[in-house]
């Protein structure tokens, strides 16, 4: 039976570089030079404007049935340079997915490209949710009857046995709210003032802003008030 071991989780927000991961692997699970690691990406099921991924670096030894997992900080880009060249580039965390890693910590992603230097450009949340918000956007949920749809588990994708070394995190998908038809705002307002008893004051303004800051309906941005002429 396979057993999964995460390393040093508690200090994976001071590290930033594959390289880092790397040298955890050859020092607690006997990774060496003709080895290869895998990255795997998780993303988030958070409010972020750009969707935020966890990163991991995954040994399987198979000759003692471990599987060593070694996590980096929650990012949406990285840097790192092509094999070629020099100079430093960024791309997408979710580009990492499926790459493989080597003793000296060259990356091959998925697409051929052949990466070094790969540092993770650590992410924070742009905005988080009110309770208020959380709750405008609970009551618009269940009006348009749609849970099922928008709320999943934090590696739900993965392989069973990859998914219970997780925390089991279950939330709403913030990626997964766009491309619905909303309702109109009043229908919206009255649903929640006649189920939620003390929000019986919320605003049409308040429903648009945290649909928005969702990203269910467009942002609205107010035009500056004319100046009058003297």
């Amino acid at each position: 039976m396979q057993r999964y071991v995460t390393l040093a989780e508690g200090n994976k927000h001071n590290r930033r570089s594959v390289a880092d991961a790397i040298e955890l692997l050859t020092a607690h699970a006997d990774f060496r030079a003709n080895n290869l690691a895998t990255i795997r990406t998780l993303q988030l099921p958070v409010p972020a404007r750009k969707p935020l991924f966890q990163l991991c670096v995954v040994f399987e030894d198979l000759s003692i049935n471990v599987t060593s997992l070694v996590w980096l900080p929650t990012s949406s880009r990285f840097k790192a340079q092509r094999r070629d060249q020099r100079r430093t580039d960024k791309f997408a965390t979710a580009d990492l997915n499926g790459a493989t890693v080597d003793f000296a910590g060259n990356v091959s992603l998925s697409t051929g490209v052949q990466l070094r230097a790969v540092e993770v450009i650590p992410a924070t949340l742009p905005y988080e949710l009110s309770d208020l918000e959380w709750r405008i956007l609970d009551c618009t949920i269940k009006y348009m009857k749609i849970e099922d749809v928008v709320v999943r588990t934090f590696g739900e994708e993965l392989d069973l046995d990859v998914q219970a070394t997780l925390p089991v995190i279950r939330g709403i998908d913030f990626q997964r709210l766009k491309g619905f038809e909303v309702p109109p705002l009043k229908v919206l307002q009255h649903f929640i003032i006649e189920n939620v008893r003390d929000l019986e004051g919320v605003s049409l303004e308040k429903i648009s802003s945290t649909l928005s800051k969702c990203g269910m309906r467009p942002v609205v941005r107010r035009r500056p008030p004319r100046s009058m002429a003297g």
